[in-house]
């Protein structure tokens, strides 16, 4: 700014005259307009320095940041090794790095499926000791070209998992066969490949295969194979041997899941003697060598779910391991952001994302994890926890998945005073309903649930279908567990087929048929039966199958648990099928 000039100072126009005036007044009116432009000038110089700054700042943070994580990554995660047999190496994959560090922005809405099974399930017969062909088609649906020699058929749906069906022809123990030609999006590989059956079971067998490319699982191209193994007769011998049943099923559980704890087979019609030393023939038709895996569904949550563990164990992303090693007591957190699909684990030390479902899995059966956020007191849980969001409905669910045996330990169905045997029927009632949903999901093709909860990928859920409330119930219901281990392996049949069992609270003096209630077919086991000591009383429930006040009435009479099963459900056998 000019320093205003006095009139003292003002020059004399007598003196200078007129044109030299108007030549100094237009040097000082640009004088005066170049001063100004500079000031604008370096406004906008000072603008354009300040953002340029930030944006660089916000780039090195952006960089810094990445490289940290992946410091963080390499020395926090290492090699997972199991009874001797090493894992995935993920502390050198940098295609793991990059991949869960450094997400691609085009990836946002969620990774497409790769490729298309053109037969998911596929069903195969042989004899113990022969080598037999199976013949598979998925389809290339991605964007990129499978290269011949970097994309591998492998066990699943976990990575290198041991097989029973292990052939020569295969490179090990976990990797059959590599494509011989590329297969461009579009095309489909044709793949033909050995199984040697096992000599030491007669069963059907499921084994699970998958396309893996770079250590990562093809997303789609994952197949089911059940091979019926049966053993070359045995020669005639002179003296009769004692007949025993043989297993007609051997169900594969997830790697990590706790193994069964009771393998015992039984004879055919084995004289099972309940507590109170009544005998009642039970039949036996072994389906399984070990009980079967079933999925509940906990709650579902859209806020940040804690998760701890008493016990060190593992978390897979999908079918791949993402963290190994967690120790016990680690406080770990996971997130879904329902906008952009992606999962993020954050731990005291490391944070990191992937687009699959998180899944946290015990090295110990022993392994209890709790769930503080899950919204009850009773929040411990055996097995493994699962976070995987719906597409079809939008929910966010957790999942836990354990052998049957335990999560009937883990049921509330009833109290830890009733009576011994009105537990058996309780429990057996609700083996019976949980098997079936359970059966319906492997009919059906269903990989992760039953056909009630295809869509949610679990089997039941913990609040409507029966009251799971885990570990914690368990301990509060240590008779019921000794009824669950009194009734191991025993369902409800009707012409040989596990049913759908129905119970409810209390009856009005009689129950109602499956087509009053819910319509369709008749369902023969499910017909109307007078419930005497329900008379009078209101009906609290839909009415259909089992009243449990019913039930406790005729325990109380003297009744066993098998005929009072038997009167509820009309018609039906008991067999004991693991």
């Amino acid at each position: 700014m000019f320093k205003k000039k006095s009139r003292a100072d003002s020059p004399d126009l007598g003196r200078i005259g007129w044109k030299y005036y108007n030549s100094i007044k237009k040097k000082a009116m640009e004088q005066e307009f170049s001063w100004s432009g500079l000031g604008v000038s370096l406004s906008i110089a000072f603008f354009i320095v300040v953002a340029s700054a930030t944006g660089l700042n916000l780039i090195y943070q952006s960089v810094t940041h990445v490289q940290t994580q992946k410091s963080i990554f390499k020395s926090e995660i290492y090699r997972l090794e199991k009874n001797g047999t090493k894992y995935l190496n993920i502390k050198n994959n940098s295609a793991f790095i990059q991949k869960f560090l450094a997400i691609n922005t085009a990836l946002a809405k969620g990774p497409a499926k790769e490729a298309s099974a053109l037969k998911s399930t596929i069903f195969l017969s042989a004899t113990g000791g022969d080598s037999i062909t199976c013949a598979a088609q998925i389809k290339n649906i991605g964007h990129s070209t499978w290269k011949a020699g970097q994309v591998f058929l492998e066990t699943g749906p976990y990575l290198r998992s041991f097989s029973m069906f292990k052939d020569s022809s295969w490179f090990n123990y976990f990797k059959v066969l590599k494509l011989k030609n590329d297969v461009r999006p579009g095309q489909t590989a044709n793949l033909n490949f050995s199984l040697l059956a096992p000599t030491d079971v007669t069963a059907t067998v499921q084994q699970d295969f998958q396309l893996v490319r770079n250590n990562f699982p093809v997303s789609g191209s994952q197949i089911r194979v059940f091979v019926d193994v049966t053993q070359p007769a045995e020669p005639m011998v002179t003296t009769p041997a004692p007949i025993v049943a043989q297993n007609s099923f051997v169900y594969t559980p997830t790697p990590g899941s706790p193994a069964a704890n009771n393998n015992e087979i039984i004879g055919p019609s084995a004289q099972i003697t309940p507590s109170g030393g009544e005998s009642s023939e039970i039949t036996t038709d072994i389906k399984f060598t070990k009980e079967p895996i079933i999925r509940v569904g906990l709650y579902n949550t859209r806020g940040a779910q804690r998760i701890i563990s008493n016990e060190i164990f593992d978390v897979y992303a999908g079918n791949h391991i993402f963290l190994s090693g967690v120790r016990a007591g680690t406080v770990a957190v996971v997130s879904f952001d329902f906008n952009t699909k992606i999962y993020t684990l954050t731990t005291p030390s490391i944070t990191v994302s992937t687009f699959d479902f998180l899944r946290f899995i015990p090295r110990d059966d022993n392994g209890i994890f709790t769930l503080p956020d899950s919204g009850s007191s009773d929040n411990r849980f055996r097995g493994t926890i699962e976070y995987h969001y719906s597409d079809a409905t939008g929910r966010f669910w957790a999942i836990n998945e354990l052998p049957i045996e335990s999560y009937l330990k883990g049921l509330a169905e009833t109290t830890n005073y009733a009576p011994e045997e009105f537990q058996k029927v309780m429990v057996t009632a609700a083996r019976t309903y949980a098997m079936y949903h359970y059966d319906q999901g492997v009919e059906n093709n269903i990989p992760d649930g039953s056909t009630k909860h295809a869509s949610e990928h679990f089997d039941v859920d913990a609040t409507y279908d029966q009251v799971y409330r885990g570990y914690d119930s368990e301990l509060a219901r240590p008779t019921v567990a000794q009824a669950v281990a009194a009734t191991r392996g025993v369902v409800i049949t009707y012409n040989n087929n596990v049913v759908v069992t129905p119970y409810f609270s209390q009856s009005d003096g009689h129950t109602r048929s499956w087509q009053d209630v819910w319509y369709g077919s008749p369902k023969p086991w499910l017909t109307s039966v007078s419930v005497p000591a329900d008379s009078g009383k209101d009906l609290e429930g839909h009415g259909v199958g089992m009243s449990a006040s019913g039930a406790l009435a005729m325990i109380q009479s003297n009744e066993s648990w098998q005929d009072t099963l038997k009167y509820f459900y009309q018609g039906i056998s008991l067999e004991k099928i693991y």
